[in-house]
């Protein structure tokens, strides 16, 4: 009997990443990223650079940073997004203004399309700034649809996506 293969279905996501243009807000970090769709799907961890030359020439002050990648589809809807660094290098400490995550698909009939979704975070992602965070979860606040069909007409949708409410609790533990 044939074994049974099966494969994931893989599209290419973009993914650009600007960095702040504050003082000291560039980093040497091995930066990673994992998408998460509805559903709970999500890509494995992805390291954004592959080498030190590609650390030192990414993440620097007022960068925008820009890297294709074929993953697993997650579907339309990004969810959030999990990215932070690994702390080494000289001058780790990185303060990340946003990062846009573009979903590139093409129709059966030839027609191709795309889903921008803008994360904003504005924060360090460094032990010895803010909350001590290298790591941070983001969510959606901007989705902008863009399709072109075989005619060269584009039309272009743009949501707004309503910040998430802050809410205070009080965890009480007994053991």
């Amino acid at each position: 009997a044939d074994k049974e293969e099966t494969y994931e279905k893989h599209v290419p996501y973009e993914i650009i990443v600007y960095t702040s243009d504050i003082q000291g807000a560039g980093s040497d970090s091995n930066v990673f990223i994992t998408l998460y769709g509805m559903g709970g799907v999500s890509t494995e961890e992805i390291f954004l650079t592959d080498s030190k030359k590609k650390r030192k020439e990414c993440f620097n002050r007022a960068s925008v940073d820009v890297f294709v990648r074929e993953l697993p589809d997650i579907g339309e809807q990004i969810d959030k997004i999990r990215i932070g660094h690994d702390n080494k290098g000289f001058g780790a400490a990185w303060h990340l203004d946003k990062v846009e995550v573009r979903r590139l698909t093409e129709t059966d009939s030839g027609d191709s399309a795309s889903v921008t979704h803008t994360f904003l975070c504005n924060r360090w992602l460094a032990k010895n700034e803010d909350d001590g965070a290298i790591v941070r979860e983001l969510v959606p606040t901007k989705i902008i649809e863009e399709a072109v069909d075989k005619s060269g007409r584009v039309s272009v949708a743009e949501h707004r996506v309503d910040a998430l409410e802050v809410h205070n609790y009080k965890i009480h533990v007994f053991t």
